[in-house]
């Protein structure tokens, strides 16, 4: 997962009293028939499309796009953005509980694989669809991305044909688009060219997914690469090696944090600072941020301008010719992962700089970041990542872990000895109450007073269209 976070330690729980298993019973029956029940209780009436993003896109026409993989671009309908939420991921009966607090169904569900195998399954997938959501799949690739991209280039191999099933089967089965990633975060893989792991090799990986889906009619697939905003802040150009072309990806996508790290004051940045690589005072850094990178047409660019991916590689086809790199900053953005640690005491043996927690210094940041992604048109789509990590270690920064869950309670004290896993929630913490305002707000809330609950819903018909024309 991300690199600078520790794996969840494994907790033992006791079990429950012979009352309290009745009481939990009466409180699931309770869950289960509020969702049954949820998508009554949503108006029908249709919503008035409203106002435009702020600049249009344009038409993108390319000669020499592969198998016709450039996105082509029309005017946005709806002035906002779609929000999703990783909660499947942790529990799915968090999705549920955290829906109905906030009186509205998500958008997007990210559906994560740990590796991606032979005989992919995607009933999830398809389980979550037909409820109505716009899904995000992604997995991991391990071992040689070369031999996986060699396979896909070649018409009888297993893996090629196993690849263009799950082309026909997801076009046929799935209810609208949804986006896919092979190998979200490349960065944070050991790069080594002698074992079929280089940037090039990923790139060609990714674009043959690309192309294998599209040689089968696959429209409903939109390929989304994830980056790591780190990795487009160094001349060094790594992020920019990784990025597969225009030709290979229909969204581009990122991860992105406020990790606060050391608790110190200098590192709690607002998201909009993150994305843009900017220092918590708003000032800029030495090196460009990941949204700049994103939206920038490096179109005729000289390949020593900084993190140009035109310089960096090419577009291999899946009969093996190439051709260069188009990186023209139109894709639609989305961000696959997001959110902020809590503004804990400084407490870790890296913190340098005293100060007091503030419980509610995390609302603050949410309430911040609706205007931040107001101000950055381009991302159509924001997947909230909330889970806890432990690190279970007394050295580095945040020793205790991170919470990045939008229903925190924090301790009235919190040092290297916490257990955040045993932290309490709350749906009436004030990051919680953040978070409420982040949903309800109408840019992000764009199905507003529309039916939800299925995937032939007013609400989900409005995703998929959404979708579809970015």
């Amino acid at each position: 997962m991300r690199k600078l976070i520790h794996k969840l330690n494994s907790h033992v729980r006791e079990k429950l009293a012979v009352p309290l298993v009745f009481i939990f019973l009466f409180v699931t029956c309770g869950v289960l028939i509020v969702l049954t029940t949820r998508a009554a209780t949503y108006s029908v009436a249709l919503e008035a499309e409203s106002g435009t993003l702020a600049s249009s896109a344009t038409q993108i026409s390319d000669t020499t796009a592969s198998n016709n993989a450039a996105v082509q671009f029309s005017s946005p309908t709806t002035n906002g953005i779609l929000l999703g939420s990783n909660e499947p991921n942790q529990d799915p009966a968090q999705l549920i509980a955290a829906e109905v607090q906030l009186g509205r169904q998500f958008d997007v569900v990210r559906v994560f694989h740990s590796s991606w195998t032979t005989n992919y399954n995607f009933a999830e997938e398809i389980g979550y669809a037909n409820k109505g959501y716009v899904v995000h799949t992604s997995s991991k690739v391990w071992g040689s991305w070369k031999q996986v991209s060699d396979d896909l280039r070649n018409p009888s191999s297993a893996r090629r044909l196993e690849v263009e099933k799950l082309a026909v089967d997801t076009q046929t089965k799935m209810p609208g688009p949804f986006f896919i990633t092979f190998n979200h975060e490349p960065e944070n893989d050991t790069i080594d060219p002698a074992q079929g792991k280089s940037e090039q090799d990923f790139a060609d990986m990714f674009c043959a997914f690309n192309f294998v889906f599209k040689s089968k009619g696959n429209t409903k697939a939109k390929f989304a690469t994830v980056a790591i905003p780190d990795y487009y802040h160094s001349n060094e150009s790594t992020g920019a090696k990784f990025y597969p072309g225009d030709q290979c990806a229909d969204w581009n996508g990122v991860d992105a944090y406020n990790f606060f790290k050391n608790e110190n004051p200098t590192s709690w940045r607002t998201w909009a600072q993150v994305i843009k690589n900017q220092n918590y005072d708003g000032t800029a850094r030495s090196y460009t941020g990941w949204y700049q990178w994103a939206t920038k047409d490096f179109t005729g660019q000289a390949c020593t301008i900084l993190n140009n991916p035109t310089c960096y590689g090419n577009v291999k086809k899946l009969d093996g010719t190439t051709e260069p790199k188009q990186a023209k900053g139109k894709k639609p953005l989305t961000v696959v992962e997001w959110g902020s640690s809590e503004y804990y005491a400084c407490t870790s043996p890296g913190c340098t700089t005293p100060h007091a927690q503030d419980a509610n210094k995390k609302g603050e940041w949410y309430r911040q970041a609706v205007s931040d992604y107001k101000g950055l048109p381009q991302i159509k789509v924001a997947v909230h990542w909330g889970d806890v990590k432990v690190s279970g270690q007394t050295t580095g920064w945040h020793c205790f872990g991170v919470d990045q869950r939008f229903n925190t309670t924090l301790p009235a004290v919190t040092t290297c000895l916490t257990d955040l896993a045993n932290v309490p929630t709350s749906y009436t913490a004030p990051t919680f109450t953040a978070f409420k305002e982040i949903a309800t707000n109408p840019y992000f809330w764009i199905t507003k007073s529309l039916a939800e609950g299925t995937a032939s819903s007013p609400a989900a018909q409005k995703r998929f269209q959404f979708i579809n024309a970015q």
